[in-house]
């Protein structure tokens, strides 16, 4: 019984003192960086912001056009069964993603960041009102937003905002991540006499290699959206009583972005390369730093359709 009150007592004098005499050597060195730079999407390809899907930023190897036809990154040996396009990214972001939008008929179909309000949400994808004998219809306002007709047969926002208040039990519209101004991603910018979609990205933890590569695609029309993954819904009447999946992103798209590319989206036809001399701008050229730097990558330009 003396003894372990002992050691109780001993221990953390001991353990006190071994991390005061290591104080002087201890070094944990990070390797990472975060890349941090803009998607730009040309808005001739895309006119309007809301049909952006989730952008995809992935670092990888290296990049080719021979293999497919178009920009795509280095992919490995095709081993046994293997599928041809697993190209072993190091790392990766989105910009967006996929939110379940309160009703079953918008599950896969909504991203955030693309709405500012729940009126734009509802012209965007033509919600009618229970019984209404009329179709929804919008009008565009001078600012690019959404507004709903007069006398049209659209959902109205405040119904809209009463089922997503049943369904997850809010208490405030703010509380919903897939609408709010100052949710927005995406601004209008003009370079060169060409205008873009512009939206900041940051890829965290990156272990920098020379020559590396960022490579992106918009998937425009929600392939890589998996109905059957994701959070389980609120079991409610107005869903037929019946439990099922929100809807997320599949596991596997940084690793074969070519299973989710399709006509219409948009991606990148000249990859923006990693270079030895932005890595040593941002860590000083130090092999070792003890904080994370930033890495400048520039302008990310999605200007090739599908």
């Amino acid at each position: 019984m003396s003894s372990r009150c002992a050691i109780r007592a001993v221990t953390p004098v001991v353990l006190a003192s071994a991390f005061a005499l290591l104080g002087g050597c201890f070094h944990e060195p990070i390797r990472e960086v975060d890349l941090v730079g803009t998607v730009r999407i040309s808005a001739s390809a895309v006119p309007d912001v809301r049909d952006i899907g989730v952008v995809y930023v992935g670092v990888y190897p290296g990049w080719s056009d021979d293999v497919l036809g178009y920009a795509y990154p280095t992919m490995g040996p095709v081993v046994g069964s293997a599928r041809l396009g697993d190209t072993y990214p190091y790392g990766g972001t989105t910009i967006g993603s996929f939110a379940y939008a309160c009703y079953q008929a918008l599950k896969c179909e909504v991203v955030t960041g693309r709405y500012a309000t729940l009126e734009e949400l509802v012209c965007a994808h033509g919600l009618t009102a229970e019984g209404a004998t009329e179709a929804c219809s919008c009008s565009q306002g001078d600012d690019g937003s959404l507004l709903i007709d007069e006398g049209s047969g659209c959902l109205a926002p405040d119904d809209f905002w009463a089922d997503c208040a049943d369904y997850y039990g809010f208490t405030d519209p703010e509380e919903l991540d897939f609408v709010g101004k100052e949710r927005l991603a995406f601004e209008k910018v003009e370079d060169g006499g060409e205008e873009f979609w512009e939206a900041e990205y940051r890829i965290w933890h990156v272990v920098p290699f020379a020559n590396a590569v960022l490579y992106a695609f918009a998937d425009n029309d929600g392939t890589s959206c998996n109905p059957e993954g994701g959070s389980v819904n609120r079991k409610r009447d107005r869903d037929g009583g019946q439990f099922f999946y929100e809807g997320t992103h599949f596991n596997d798209v940084l690793n074969f972005p070519d299973k989710y590319l399709t006509s219409g989206d948009v991606l990148t036809e000249e990859p923006v390369v990693l270079t030895q001399s932005a890595i040593d701008a941002a860590t000083d050229g130090a092999p070792e730093i003890t904080e994370r730097p930033e890495v400048q990558m520039g302008h990310l330009v999605l200007d090739y359709v599908r």
